[in-house]
């Protein structure tokens, strides 16, 4: 595991937010209780799965409002839950979204009533293992938040090769989300006129779920970076 400052630097390589940034959104996250607040420097708290999880949406939301809502936001759109009948989106070629009538097959492949930031908190815990058999973790492509109407809710897309699983054939839309929210809410944000969305590929899970491994020293922890940002900052 890793402290805060070395998830927000790796953080802030991965999804070119400036660092500064996300000091602030970690700070804001750390006042409101939803981050360690003890220690600093050598004495840093390390960040656990659920911590960098919180970390993740913060980034995922911040310019979407004052950065001192961001923690406000972060625990109600991380607590957005899976329920029955929860919607399910196809989005055809050119990005239209498309009904799927009431089949709710793909929600098997989350726990129920599981809330988003359970579930990427579960997500994170099984990429931090590149040998782990993954169940459900392995079907996902990027996940991320839509904006609407001045509200918000999140969502996991999962990859096309995963389509068998949640039965769906060659000739239907490949791009398949499991949304997490009441259905009003999801109503809300999809009609309204002015749609936004942030989103994060299971590439940037993966890197950052890397210094969650139990194993990770300091130095190792210095080298991984140095290397993400050999990597990505060309």
């Amino acid at each position: 595991m890793a402290t805060l400052s070395a998830y927000c630097e790796a953080i802030s390589i991965r999804t070119e937010t400036e660092l500064g940034q996300l000091k602030l959104i970690a700070r804001n996250l750390r006042e409101s209780g939803q981050l360690p607040q003890q220690g600093r420097g050598l004495h840093a708290a390390h960040l656990n799965p659920a911590h960098v999880a919180r970390l993740l949406l913060g980034t995922l939301v911040v310019g979407k409002g004052p950065i001192h809502k961001v923690a406000r936001a972060v625990q109600m759109i991380g607590d957005r839950r899976k329920k029955t009948g929860l919607k399910i989106e196809l989005l055809a070629a050119e990005g239209e979204p498309v009904e799927y009538g009431d089949r709710d097959t793909a929600l098997v492949l989350l726990p129920p009533e599981v809330s988003f930031l359970d579930a990427l908190t579960d997500i994170l815990i099984a990429f931090s293992d590149v040998e782990n058999e993954v169940s459900w973790h392995g079907a996902v492509r990027c996940l991320g938040v839509r904006f609407g109407a001045g509200q918000a809710y999140p969502w996991i897309q999962l990859k096309d090769d995963h389509r068998k699983f949640i039965g769906l054939t060659n000739a239907e839309p490949s791009v398949l989300r499991c949304a997490f929210g009441p259905a009003a809410l999801l109503h809300r944000v999809d009609t309204s006129g002015l749609l936004d969305e942030a989103q994060m590929p299971n590439g940037v899970l993966l890197d950052i779920a890397q210094l969650l491994r139990g194993d990770t020293s300091a130095d190792s922890v210095t080298r991984y970076i140095s290397f993400l940002r050999k990597k990505y900052l060309r």
